[in-house]
């Protein structure tokens, strides 16, 4: 019997450069939010550029990045669009993140400091 993480590996083999290119796609900050803003509908390239606050060259070279990894498209001039799959990773990783410890204890941390910080602030108070 074969192992799901024997399927899973050999697919992540035979997968691995498309996979890579989608992971360099992703892996900037700029293009992410790129990524985010295209999420509500297609937008124009001067939007873009002001909402991510890039120059002219480095935002085309980010949707180059972005077109080359099929996440966006541009569907008539000087407008683009998230892709189904590019609109799929961002849910995945959306998902991912909402399920994973580091985001679990990171809420855990914020509502621990909430609360700390309403208890020194009624002690403080009612002094």
């Amino acid at each position: 019997m074969i192992s799901t993480s024997s399927i899973m590996k050999d697919e992540l083999e035979e997968s691995i450069e498309d996979i890579v290119r989608i992971l360099k796609g992703l892996a900037n900050e700029k293009r992410f939010r790129i990524l985010i803003l295209l999420l509500n509908g297609q937008k124009s390239f001067n939007f873009l550029l002001k909402e991510v606050e890039l120059q002219k060259t480095a935002l085309s070279n980010h949707i180059k990045h972005l077109q080359q990894a099929k996440l966006i498209d541009k569907p008539e001039y000087n407008r683009y669009e998230i892709t189904p799959d590019g609109r799929e990773y961002l849910r995945a990783f959306n998902n991912t993140w909402n399920n994973s410890y580091l985001f679990q204890r990171k809420k855990l941390q914020k509502a621990q400091s909430k609360g700390m910080s309403e208890i020194f602030l009624d002690n403080f108070l009612n002094r």
